[in-house]
């Protein structure tokens, strides 16, 4: 197949023939030559900037390039200072510093261009007076309800750094510490765990086992069993009975007729509870 023959001139860059077509004369026919050239692509040129970001922020490159334009530009991420075989086009989300490398394509005219910049991830700080606390409080520092942790206006809680981050924290029961985790709501952004000093919850008051408050039993003598992890107090007909290790055993006795007992328990969040039995 004959080759297509072009008059135009090419100025893209490629592999190219060119044909010089002498035309005969009155003593010489026709001659045509040829000869092979490239035109070769100029060196291109372009730049991206990068900003350091928070934990849970988006990452932004900025590209520029006057020769091969910014429509077709591809990136790649690696921890900063490690070998180039380690690039991967999965975006970094943990803490650390990081190099971004930009490619631009190639054009008809320019080379493809490689540049890169770094930039680093880091935890949001976290805001002024992060939270406040909510709650029923009850005696010795205890609450007696559920506690209520409420960021700062503008942000959303969490009790792990990836976990579900609400408008408050509901924390349910004694703990010796707790940590918190702030995000941003308008930008996604997450600050590292915060200590809460230890709260200490303890919503019911001390259970008396084996009898019902106004109940009569039956019997020359009944044992019942009071326990509560804090039990501090207990009375019987306004007597002080002995709690050891958050527990006492009672022996209520008929005295051979009827007796009637009045039981008070109190812990050490001011929980109380009265039961009167007959034996």
């Amino acid at each position: 197949m004959t080759p297509q023959k072009r008059e135009i001139k090419p100025i893209a860059a490629g592999e190219y023939t060119v044909q010089a077509t002498f035309a005969q004369t009155a003593n010489y026919e026709e001659v045509v030559a040829t000869d092979d050239f490239s035109i070769l692509r100029k060196k291109g040129a372009g730049s991206v900037t990068i900003s350091d970001l928070y934990y849970g922020g988006t990452i932004k490159p900025v590209v520029a390039s006057d020769t091969n334009g910014t429509n077709d530009v591809t990136y790649k991420y690696k921890k900063k200072g490690a070998h180039d075989s380690t690039y991967t086009d999965v975006l970094p989300t943990e803490t650390g510093e990081y190099t971004v490398q930009a490619t631009f394509a190639q054009t008809a005219g320019y080379e493809a261009v490689v540049v890169t910049a770094d930039f680093q991830i880091s935890y949001l700080p976290v805001p002024k007076n992060p939270y406040s606390i909510s709650g029923t409080q009850g005696k010795n520092n205890y609450y007696t309800s559920d506690v209520t942790i409420t960021p700062a206006q503008g942000y959303l809680i969490a009790d792990s750094l990836d976990g579900t981050y609400k408008q408050t924290l509901t924390v349910s029961k004694t703990s010796a510490s707790v940590n918190v985790y702030f995000k941003k709501i308008d930008t996604g952004e997450m600050t590292a765990g915060i200590f809460v000093p230890g709260l200490k919850i303890d919503k019911d008051a001390p259970s008396v086992l084996h009898v019902t408050d106004g109940e009569t039993k039956y019997g020359d003598q009944i044992e019942i069993i009071v326990q509560d992890d804090d039990l501090e107090q207990l009375l019987v007909n306004w007597k002080t009975v002995e709690v050891q290790n958050n527990r006492a055993i009672l022996t209520l006795s008929s005295n051979y007729g009827q007796e009637t007992y009045e039981i008070t328990c109190v812990d050490a969040a001011g929980n109380v509870r009265k039961i009167t039995v007959v034996v």
